[in-house]
């Protein structure tokens, strides 16, 4: 029996095509500046024109590393933020340094450090999600977990992607953020006044 498919790797999410990825690719093989509408973790939509330099996989998530001809400097941008993109006719010479800024955690964010009790259903996540350094089993098989987020609404989004299986241990304006979020959240399915 043949072994040549040993290995496939697929980073397109389950429910949406790659056209903009291959989009992209194009354009900056061929150093095209690109135009795309932009949704900002903060909510806002934005419009950018860009000198796109790299697509860049980092954790879970595809990202694109472009000159804003905007904002004057370089900018990370997630693809699944990026909608109805356009190349355009307009070459660009590669000249601007990649190395800055550092693009690990957006500028506009500071990191928080976050305590986590979750329950036992959430092994899977645990595991897929914290490195085992991170993560205490406790007695009664819920899990105690430690980790460094950028600070903005997208944490608390992941928080509660947990639902009911989580808890908010540290620190208490987080924990406090989520029960605020919670609550303007009841206001949307209960007469709440």
């Amino acid at each position: 029996k043949s072994c040549e498919n040993w290995v496939e790797v697929d980073f397109s999410q389950w429910d949406s095509g790659s056209q903009n990825w291959n989009q992209l690719k194009d354009a900056i093989l061929c150093h095209l500046e690109v135009e795309f509408d932009y949704y900002g973790a903060n909510g806002n939509k934005t419009h950018r024109r860009v000198q796109p330099y790299t697509l860049w996989f980092k954790e879970k998530s595809w990202y694109l590393k472009a000159y804003c001809t905007q904002k004057q400097s370089m900018r990370l941008f997630r693809l699944t933020r990026v909608k109805e993109l356009y190349t355009t006719k307009q070459h660009f010479t590669a000249k601007h340094n990649l190395a800055q800024p550092d693009f690990s955690v957006p500028a506009t964010s500071k990191n928080v450090t976050i305590i986590l009790r979750l329950k036992p259903s959430q092994a899977y996540r645990v595991y897929d999600e914290f490195a085992t350094e991170n993560v205490m089993k406790n007695a009664d098989e819920s899990f105690t977990v430690q980790a460094t987020f950028p600070e903005d609404e997208w944490v608390y989004g992941y928080i509660l992607s947990f639902g009911s299986e989580a808890e908010v241990l540290a620190p208490l304006y987080i924990r406090q953020g989520i029960e605020k979020r919670l609550q303007n959240m009841m206001k949307n399915y209960f007469n709440m006044t």
